[in-house]
């Protein structure tokens, strides 16, 4: 799952090209969030929660916790996520589902220049924010038990992809800075078969490890460009 942190000024001028009508941009007030994969688990979570003006990573809490600010919710299939369509019911003018499939080129390729929008004038962000979950056993350096093979080679695989473009960003003086997100051990269908083995304490709730995640995301700085943080805000090694 990732999320976007967009401002509005020129998000408008790039909505109005890409996908929406002037009118519909026009009501939107605060910042523009994007989160990709958000039909269940902790990516429908963030569309909940609440932000100062820069809304973003759980659909749910972005929505409720925050009185301004537009969510753009994607994934592969929106007619078939009736929790995000729950969601559009209560918040029609806050709320825009788009279909997203990473596997297919043309459902993506109008983000770049939303993202470009970076801060925009009036707000207080002077930077987009790419905020991608990925896990700490995707840390090469922190690895000291083995296995989960595959799983921790995409997630490093992960790692080293958006490492790269926050580089490639900071050379073009994009006003972009991209994260990595490690959300703890969280009660949802994906890590249902593991739980038995997580220590008393440390599985979380939904609603829980995108709270603190957004409180990261809340406080992120240029100079945070490429990191890597836990859940609790601790920086991870690569």
């Amino acid at each position: 799952m990732r999320l976007t942190v967009f401002a509005p000024t020129r998000l408008k001028r790039s909505l109005e090209r890409a996908f929406f009508c002037s009118t519909a941009a026009d009501k939107w007030e605060g910042m523009v969030s994007m989160v990709q994969g958000t039909s269940r688990g902790i990516g429908l979570e963030f569309e909940n929660f609440r932000f100062p003006l820069n809304s973003g990573f759980n659909v749910k809490q972005l929505l409720e916790k925050n009185d301004e600010g537009h969510v753009i919710a994607t994934c592969r299939n929106p007619n078939q996520a009736t929790g995000l369509l729950k969601l559009k019911n209560k918040f029609l003018e806050r709320l825009s589902i788009l279909p997203l499939d990473v596997t297919k080129e043309n459902t993506i390729e109008h983000m770049l220049p939303l993202l470009k929008a970076g801060g925009g004038f009036g707000t207080e962000k002077k930077h987009a924010i790419i905020a991608s979950l990925s896990a700490r056993v995707g840390s090469i350096g922190d690895n000291g038990l083995g296995g989960w093979h595959s799983y921790r080679a995409s997630k490093t695989a992960l790692n080293q992809l958006t490492k790269t473009i926050c580089v490639e960003f900071g050379r073009k003086k994009d006003p972009i800075v991209c994260i990595l997100l490690h959300p703890g051990t969280v009660d949802t269908d994906l890590s249902r078969p593991f739980q038995r083995n997580v220590p008393p304490g440390k599985l979380f709730t939904k609603e829980f490890s995108v709270q603190n995640m957004l409180s990261i995301i809340d406080n992120v700085k240029s100079s945070d460009n490429g990191k890597f943080f836990a859940w609790d805000g601790q920086e991870i090694p690569w």
